[in-house]
């Protein structure tokens, strides 16, 4: 978990459905020191409390289609380093989706000009290592992100065939 200090860059490309209206839509995200966060090439907002996650509105800057989240986030120390978030959207029709840091983003300590806005340039980009759960050592239980209940508990299920009908039944005590 210990780095040096420097620059580390990410990025998330995603899609959003045509048609459907959007209602709201934040970036809840910490980095071990700091980072900035562009959305499709827009400088979205900022951040230097590794303990406390800023929430940043973006429902301006996402669009139907493909839409590229980026972060360069920076360790102003040799030590612990890490980043750790959640896109949260809120559909007009009630839905609800959500984009956490995961595998599923790609890093690179080196970039080149437009790395914000061209994401087919993969050159250099690699899946992001994941360290473990956002409450873990050395950062502990701080205020990380308060985000709906299904970031914090997820599980991916693949079917064979599309389903016809999904139901979903959960229980949980304190949160």
């Amino acid at each position: 978990q210990n780095a040096p200090a420097g620059a580390c860059h990410f990025r998330r490309l995603f899609s959003l459905p045509q048609g459907r209206a959007l209602k709201s839509d934040h970036v809840e995200l910490a980095a071990d020191n700091a980072f900035e966060l562009w959305v499709n090439g827009k400088k979205a907002g900022a951040g230097n409390d590794w303990q406390k996650a800023s929430k940043i509105d973006v429902k301006s800057l996402l669009k139907a289609g493909e839409n590229l989240l980026s972060v360069r986030a920076v360790n102003t120390a040799a030590g612990p380093a890490g980043l750790t978030g959640s896109l949260c959207i809120a559909y007009q029709d009630g839905g609800n989706v959500s984009l956490v840091t995961d595998g599923g983003w790609l890093a690179a300590a080196t970039v080149t000009n437009g790395w914000q806005t061209d994401a087919t340039d993969m050159a250099g980009w690699e899946k992001a290592k994941v360290l473990g759960p956002r409450q873990m050592a050395p950062w502990g239980p701080g205020d990380h992100g308060r985000s709906p209940a299904h970031i914090w508990f997820r599980k991916t299920i693949h079917l064979d065939a599309p389903a016809e009908r999904a139901f979903l039944h959960l229980a949980s005590i304190g949160y």
